[in-house]
């Protein structure tokens, strides 16, 4: 993938991976700001080593939707932390995604432009 586009791969228990859909990821200042791509490379690629994680939440309806961002050796991987955070994930993936991203750029120096993957994981 080009620099600032990533594939997002969904993980689910039972079900093979799934390269979903493709983003561009662009970060100004603290701002993140992912668009979808009409095209992307289907070809899956394993997630490789974690080399560290942190948490944060994603506010919906008065509710704090909890998730755990890793990242790893092709990029990051989000990870629902309740049924409540999996189900809005499932209708809203750019804004977890977008906020994910954000994260893990401020909390675990991951450079935005470098991730080649994103994995969100129900597992």
């Amino acid at each position: 993938m080009p620099p600032g586009q990533s594939q997002l791969v969904i993980l689910k228990p039972g079900v093979e991976p799934l390269v979903d859909r493709g983003y561009s990821i662009k970060m100004q200042s603290r701002n993140v700001d992912v668009s979808a791509l009409a095209n992307v490379d289907r070809t899956y690629y394993a997630p490789g080593t974690t080399i560290a994680n942190t948490q944060y939440t994603v506010r919906s309806g008065g509710n704090n939707l909890r998730y755990e961002v890793l990242s790893n050796e092709r990029g990051v991987e989000i990870k629902p932390l309740s049924p409540a955070a999996s189900n809005y994930v499932e209708q809203n993936q750019a804004a977890v995604v977008k906020a994910g991203i954000a994260r893990a750029a401020q909390a675990l120096s991951v450079n935005p432009g470098s991730i080649k993957t994103i994995y969100i994981n129900f597992n």
